[in-house]
């Protein structure tokens, strides 16, 4: 059971209908040992998750059984002519590439 959320809003659960508007169009989670991981969807205009998601703040988290297994913010989007949203997440460790060190 997958859950994914938007600073803290659920925007996909897949225990919940498709209906209710809480979904996303090929989401693909791609974890990797001692690397930042990345994710990646699509969002359909009119939904929650549309409007929710906003790049370089909008903090994504994904959970398996309720146990988070990615943590990333977005870091670049694209759309296309229908207007569907693509939106790339790289993992919290790619956080440090934004940091600067000085030299001893």
């Amino acid at each position: 059971m997958y859950k994914v959320l938007a600073d803290g809003n659920v925007i996909y659960d897949d225990r919940v209908p498709s209906s209710s508007g809480l979904y996303l169009v090929n989401p693909k989670l791609h974890l990797e040992d001692s690397a930042a991981g990345s994710f990646e969807c699509s969002l359909i205009p009119g939904t929650f998750a549309y409007a929710a998601c906003e790049g370089m703040t909008s903090v994504i988290k994904v959970l398996r059984d309720d146990v988070e297994i990615f943590e990333g913010r977005i870091l670049s989007e694209s759309y296309d002519f229908n207007n569907v949203r693509s939106i790339y997440v790289e993992g919290e460790l790619a956080y440090l590439n934004d940091t600067y060190q000085p030299q001893n």
